[in-house]
């Protein structure tokens, strides 16, 4: 983190600034709060524009010339692109006891573009919610199979598919460990599966194929995972987070 927190105005405040953002992370008091900045009021991008010039200022100023190089990076920082803010809840919420989920889209105030903080202030309505796990607003599940070890079984298939289909959860059907098997047999299940008229696609962990495609298609999306047992969901996870 650096060490320049930028002050704007001759009472040193932060100005008051509120955009909206997307819980990705929900600690106990803290969260992670996904920003597109295309969604980001001009009057908010000005002020984010303004902190950082100042912040950026500061720190020539001192010659410390490692935190105005990455000021000045930021500065550039594309209007269509996103960004993390490490969000507290505001006191309200916490007294009338609203729990935030994951997902959630909620209004950030009180923004530190320089140490890239804020504060929740309120939470928008839910389009949906699954107990299991915590989630808000999801926008996309990832419906994980193994094509061998374990075997894909069309009945978990179907009752999985039915689930998601009857709580209007639009759905991806992955088909782990494709290295495994012989191309016919992929081809066979791709055309099972999508006879049955879901959307499908084969992907290896060991490999990595199609997951760096996986990874831009769910970027930016509120996305579970679900499936059996050892079709290779925490493995797909941990390869998202390399």
């Amino acid at each position: 983190r650096m060490r320049i927190r930028c002050q704007e105005g001759g009472g040193g405040t932060m100005e008051e600034v509120r955009t909206v953002g997307k819980v990705m992370v929900s600690y106990s008091e803290v969260l992670k709060v996904l920003i597109r900045l295309e969604d980001v009021p001009m009057n908010v991008w000005r002020a984010r524009e303004r902190q950082l010039t100042a912040a950026k200022e500061v720190a020539e100023g001192k010659g410390e010339v490692e935190d105005a190089s990455t000021l000045g990076d930021m500065l550039k920082v594309a209007q269509n692109g996103t960004m993390e803010l490490r969000c507290v809840i505001r006191k309200l919420l916490k007294k009338a006891k609203v729990k935030l989920m994951v997902g959630d889209k909620v209004d950030v105030d009180t923004i530190d573009w320089v140490q890239n903080t804020g504060m929740v202030i309120d939470v928008h309505h839910r389009q949906m919610e699954l107990l299991e796990p915590k989630v808000a607003n999801v926008d996309l599940a990832l419906l994980v199979f193994s094509l061998v070890t374990p075997d894909p079984s069309p009945e978990l298939i179907t009752r999985f598919t039915t689930s998601l289909s009857h709580a209007k959860i639009p759905f991806l059907v992955l088909l782990n460990k494709k290295e495994m098997v012989d191309p016919e047999f992929r081809e066979e299940w791709e055309r099972r599966i999508t006879d049955w008229g879901h959307e499908v696609r084969c992907v290896s962990v060991a490999t990595s194929e199609g997951l760096q495609e996986l990874r831009k298609l769910i970027s930016g999306k509120v996305t579970v995972l679900c499936g059996p047992s050892g079709v290779g969901k925490s493995s797909i996870i941990n390869w998202m987070l390399r």
